[in-house]
């Protein structure tokens, strides 16, 4: 868990046994760095194709909720065992919002997609704001 891993000098990566967290700014550009970031961290615990990129799609619309709602910047936890559980935590107490848009909106359907392909997910009150997680089950090696 977030609060357990260990800081490094410049607070941009800890880890934890077979847990890695890396800090990111509030940009656009940020969002696409947590992709790399799990997609890498995911690869090197040899997490197969298929669960790496769901967990890339799902860390993306989370980071893109944590820079577009929270606007704040955020971290990205990733921890593999029986399963790959991910975590990203923000500066917002607010729990997320599950919208419901029209088919032609653009965006706003980031939590259904996460409702729809995580084997579980939630949401946790931290001090300094929120962590949204989810798991993803199954042969993950």
């Amino acid at each position: 868990m977030i609060g357990d891993s260990r800081r490094d000098g410049n607070d941009t990566m800890a880890r934890r046994e077979s847990e890695v967290r890396r800090s990111f700014p509030a940009s656009a550009d940020a969002v696409s760095d947590a992709r790399v970031f799990v997609d890498g961290a995911l690869a090197q615990e040899s997490v197969n194709s298929p669960s790496r990129d769901v967990a890339v799609l799902l860390v993306s619309e989370l980071a893109t909720n944590a820079v577009e709602h929270a606007h704040s910047a955020f971290s990205v936890s990733v921890h593999v065992d029986s399963v790959v559980r991910i975590e990203v935590a923000d500066a917002a107490a607010a729990p997320p919002v599950e919208q419901y848009r029209p088919v032609d909106d653009v965006g706003g359907r980031g939590l259904r997609i996460v409702d729809g392909l995580a084997d579980a997910w939630g949401t946790r009150r931290t001090s300094d704001g929120k962590v949204v997680w989810f798991e993803l089950e199954g042969p993950v090696h």
